[in-house]
């Protein structure tokens, strides 16, 4: 109360505090092997504070089919048979990107975020994609501190070369003029929305508690010589996880 002169003996005392900022940067880089991939490596460089605080750089390389995909067929014996014996589609998959992102936009609670890449992706005896340059921009926003929302376009421009074979058995391309015509280059368009409800414990490692999410995607593909094609697709899932005699049983559906 005012007027009351305090007891002697305060409880304040003085305290120094010294403050050290984490690292920002780091770099990783990792080696390994599978059976339709042979060797494989990866590296990723992260910036925390790139063009100031709350931004972020990620710049990612992969590669796959070293040993037996051209021009880095060195080692075909460390190879799988099945693999070797695809000569068609014996190429080297790479993939380069670099996305920015930040924790706001312009002050407001959206998060956005870009990747601009290229690519080649390959499944044996089945089709090689060539992506020149593609383009991912999302922004997300935070509804609570369970729930939020991602929107996002994508664009990629690229050509698909698919098995004689594949191409006809899967996608009823039988005719020599309509597999001429897949060779050609492609554009593919992506608007796409999901929305996320966490329960967990813990987001990257839980024991407890459950997770749902949604997603609608919508495209277009282009090309300057066959009419376009329009498809979309939706999936749900949910996550459960609990605790049983010390351990975690996790259980997922997707549809």
């Amino acid at each position: 109360p005012s007027g009351v002169p305090s007891p002697a003996g305060d409880s304040l005392i003085d305290l120094r505090i010294a403050v050290a900022e984490a690292k920002t940067r780091n770099a990783r880089v990792g080696v390994g092997w599978a059976t339709l991939e042979c060797l494989r490596t990866q590296a990723r460089f992260v910036d925390r504070r790139f063009l100031g605080v709350g931004r972020r750089l990620e710049l990612t390389a992969r590669a796959s089919r070293i040993g037996v995909g051209a021009p880095a067929a060195f080692a075909p014996g460390l190879c799988s048979r099945a693999l070797r014996r695809d000569t068609l589609f014996t190429v080297l998959n790479h993939y380069l990107g670099a996305t920015v992102s930040a924790t706001r936009l312009f002050g407001s609670p959206l998060s956005p975020l870009t990747t601009v890449y290229t690519e080649r992706r390959s499944e044996p005896y089945a089709y090689v994609r060539e992506i020149g340059v593609g383009v991912l921009s999302e922004v997300t926003r935070t509804f609570s501190r369970r729930t939020a929302g991602t929107a996002g376009v994508q664009y990629e421009n690229g050509k698909t070369k698919i098995d004689p074979a594949e191409a006809c058995s899967r996608f009823g391309q039988c005719r020599k003029e309509e597999y001429d015509q897949s060779l050609f280059g492609r554009g593919v368009g992506v608007i796409s929305g999901s929305l996320t409800h966490d329960r967990t414990n813990n987001a990257l490692d839980p024991a407890r508690g459950y997770r749902v999410r949604g997603e609608l995607r919508a495209g277009q593909t282009f090309s300057r010589i066959d009419s376009s094609v329009t498809f979309y697709r939706t999936s749900a899932e949910g996550a459960n996880y609990f605790r049983v005699f010390g351990g975690v049983i996790a259980t997922r559906l997707q549809m």
